[in-house]
């Protein structure tokens, strides 16, 4: 049917959201148990559990490119790296997300976002100069 569909979202801190997609920050390190539930005003509900491990952020380890690493129009840039989480070790390839962000002069360019441990980008050539990068 097309009802419109509601969200109660129960964060495990005494905190809830009606939002469709809300974003939570967890004021103390812990464990909490989030729930959503999902209603389409008619007759179906469902309803999904996470358990949250709010604190330390995982530790992560860039292999590539190298800090301080210069780079030219028309390079292709490899990127490696990895997370350790002090909760679940090793996190998977497909959770990692890379933002890259060229530095150029005075200023940055967001330039893309790629997922997984290993990714390449290929710096433009063209729309503006990356002479003193």
């Amino acid at each position: 049917n097309l009802d419109s569909l509601t969200y109660t979202w129960n964060f495990g801190d005494g905190t809830t959201s009606t939002s469709t997609s809300p974003t939570k920050i967890y004021a103390t390190r812990g464990s909490y148990t989030a729930f959503c539930i999902v209603r389409d005003g008619q007759s179906q509900t469902v309803s999904a559990t996470i358990t949250v491990r709010a604190g330390r952020a995982p530790v992560v380890s860039i292999a590539s490119p190298l800090a301080g690493a210069l780079f030219l129009a028309g390079d292709t840039l490899q990127l490696s790296g990895s997370a350790v989480s002090q909760y679940d070790g090793a996190i998977g390839g497909s959770s990692l997300l890379w933002t890259v962000i060229l530095q150029h002069g005075d200023h940055t360019h967001p330039v893309m976002t790629a997922s997984g441990a290993q990714s390449s980008m290929f710096v433009p050539r063209d729309g503006h100069s990356y002479e003193d990068t």
